[in-house]
């Protein structure tokens, strides 16, 4: 946290969360506490033994129906703070993919929304063209 700024998920009291570590997490699961189909994500957790870094993610793609406000105002914030080089959110309710790019301080650039019948190309990954038809089906 910067000084007396509150952190990204603070900003959004909105937001139901519980604070645990990827051990606890993974305990959890082993357990049998989250039911089958239940969404339960662990955001700013860790690998076993380190955290991961942005060289470690080539591209993060968000599937948002109903999360589509938390996708943009909580999740995105968090991936450009923490340096991830591109996301898409796949829009499904406007039926577009957004492309974020060139990650500054909490914020991306955004490239311009592809709809069907245009082609994605990540930026990490030359060469690959995925049609916006086969990501919203």
């Amino acid at each position: 946290m910067d000084g007396d700024r509150p952190s990204l998920l603070e900003r959004a009291p909105w937001v139901r969360r519980h604070k645990l570590d990827v051990r606890e997490y993974y305990r959890m699961g082993e357990a049998g506490i989250f039911a089958p189909g239940e969404r339960v994500e662990l955001i700013e957790g860790d690998y076993r033994s380190e955290h991961p870094t942005p060289t470690d993610v080539l591209l993060l793609i968000e599937v948002a129906d109903s999360s589509l406000r938390y996708d943009r105002s909580v999740k995105l914030p968090l991936h450009a703070h923490h340096g991830i080089p591109e996301v898409w959110i796949v829009n499904i309710g406007e039926g577009v993919v957004e492309m974020y790019r060139d990650a500054i301080d909490e914020t991306y650039r955004m490239a311009p929304r592809a709809s069907r019948g245009e082609v994605l190309e990540p930026t990490a990954l030359p060469g690959l063209r995925i049609a916006v038809t086969e990501v919203l089906g």
